[in-house]
C-alpha cells in the first residue's frame, strides 16, 4: 500500500517541482541585491557599448543574469553577472 502511494506521489511532486522552477528564479531576482536592469545599466556604464540582450538564467542551482554588449560593430560581448555582488564572472 505504502510502495503504490509513493509510485503515485513521487510523479506527481517532480512535475510540481519542475513547474514552480521559473516562478523560483524570478522571486529570486525579486529579492537580489542588484535587479537584471540595474545590471544591465552597470554593465552599459562600465563597458560604454550598446545592450543587446538581458535575461535571467538558471543554471543548476545558480542564478545568474546574462547580458549581451555590442562593443563595436561586430563585437558582442557577454558579461554573466552575480545579482547578490553584482560581480562579473
Amino acid at each position: 500500500m505504502l510502495k503504490t502511494i509513493a509510485r503515485s506521489v513521487l510523479p506527481l511532486a517532480l512535475a510540481l517541482a519542475l513547474a514552480l522552477q521559473p516562478l523560483a528564479a524570478e522571486a529570486r531576482e525579486r529579492s537580489a541585491s542588484l535587479s537584471l536592469e540595474q545590471a544591465a545599466e552597470r554593465v552599459k556604464a562600465q563597458s560604454g557599448g550598446r545592450i543587446l540582450a538581458a535575461r535571467v538564467v538558471q543554471h543548476k542551482e545558480r542564478v545568474y543574469y546574462e547580458i549581451q554588449v555590442l562593443i563595436k560593430p561586430g563585437h558582442v560581448r557577454v558579461y554573466r553577472i552575480d545579482p547578490d555582488t553584482g560581480r562579473n564572472f
